[in-house]
C-alpha cells in the first residue's frame, strides 16, 4: 500500500512539474527593430522643406513607432506596427536653425512593442537663408584710354559663400570660382570701345544669387578740351 501511494505521489509531482513547464512565459524580446535612413544622404547641404525617408521592421512582438530628432530635438513621431517605409517633412525655414549653415544630425529612431529601440544617423548641412548676397564693385564709374588698366575692389556681404563668378559685358571671364574674389584688374585690352560692364556674380549654400557691377567707359584716345577762339 505504501508502495502504490509512493508512486502516486511521484505521478502527481510529475504532471505538476510538465504543466508548471508549459505554462511558463516566454522568453522576453531582447532584439531592437532595424531601421535605415535612404534620404538625405551623409553631408548632404538642405534648405527650405526635405523629406526624411526610410523603412522600419522588427519580427516580434512588432513595430511600436518611429520617432525623428534634429539636433537631438524631436520633430515627429508615428505609430507603425508592422514592416513599413516612413517619411517626415521637415521644413527648415520654418524652424529655428539661424540663417547661417551649419551641421546638425538628422536621427530617426524605431521602438518596438517591448520597448527595445535602435537608431539610425546622419550629418548634414542645414541652411536657413533666403537673403540673396551684396556685391558691391568700386569705382563704379571709370574712365579708361588706351591700355590703361583700372583695379576695382569687389565687396560681399554673404555668410554661406559657396562660389563667384566674373563677367565682362556678359562674357564669363573664368569658370566659378569657390575663393572669393576681393579684387580684380580689367585692362584697356580687354575692352570695347564705349561702355563696359564688369559684374560679380555670388551663389550661397541655398542657391541665392546675387551681384554687382561697374561701369567703365573705353576709348582709344583721350577726349581733348576744345578751346574756342574770339573772333
Amino acid at each position: 500500500m505504501t508502495r502504490k501511494l509512493f508512486i502516486g505521489f511521484i505521478a502527481v509531482l510529475a504532471v505538476s512539474l510538465w504543466f508548471v513547464g508549459c505554462t511558463t512565459d516566454p522568453a522576453p524580446d531582447e532584439i531592437p527593430p532595424v531601421v535605415t535612413i535612404d534620404s538625405p544622404d551623409q553631408d548632404d547641404s538642405m534648405c527650405e522643406a526635405f523629406t526624411v525617408e526610410g523603412t522600419a521592421r522588427d519580427t516580434d512582438p512588432g513595430l511600436a513607432s518611429v520617432t525623428l530628432y534634429v539636433d537631438g530635438e524631436e520633430v515627429e513621431s508615428v505609430a507603425l506596427t508592422d514592416a513599413a517605409s516612413y517619411n517626415f517633412e521637415f521644413d527648415v525655414s520654418a524652424s529655428d536653425f539661424p540663417a547661417d549653415c551649419g551641421e546638425v544630425e538628422v536621427e530617426v529612431v524605431a521602438k518596438d512593442g517591448e520597448g527595445n529601440e535602435t537608431s539610425e544617423k546622419v550629418d548634414v548641412v542645414l541652411c536657413n537663408d533666403t537673403t540673396d548676397p551684396v556685391v558691391t564693385l568700386t569705382p563704379a564709374t571709370t574712365d579708361l584710354y588706351n591700355n590703361q588698366v583700372v583695379d576695382l575692389a569687389i565687396s560681399v556681404t554673404e555668410p554661406n559663400f559657396v562660389r563667384g563668378r566674373l563677367f565682362l559685358n556678359g562674357t564669363a571671364l573664368g569658370a566659378w570660382d569657390d575663393d572669393m574674389l576681393a579684387t580684380t584688374r580689367i585692362t584697356g585690352d580687354q575692352l570695347d570701345l564705349g561702355a563696359n560692364t564688369v559684374e560679380y556674380r555670388v551663389e550661397d549654400y541655398c542657391e541665392n544669387v546675387g551681384s554687382g557691377s561697374a561701369t567703365i567707359n573705353y576709348a582709344t584716345t583721350e577726349a581733348c578740351a576744345v578751346i574756342t577762339f574770339p573772333s
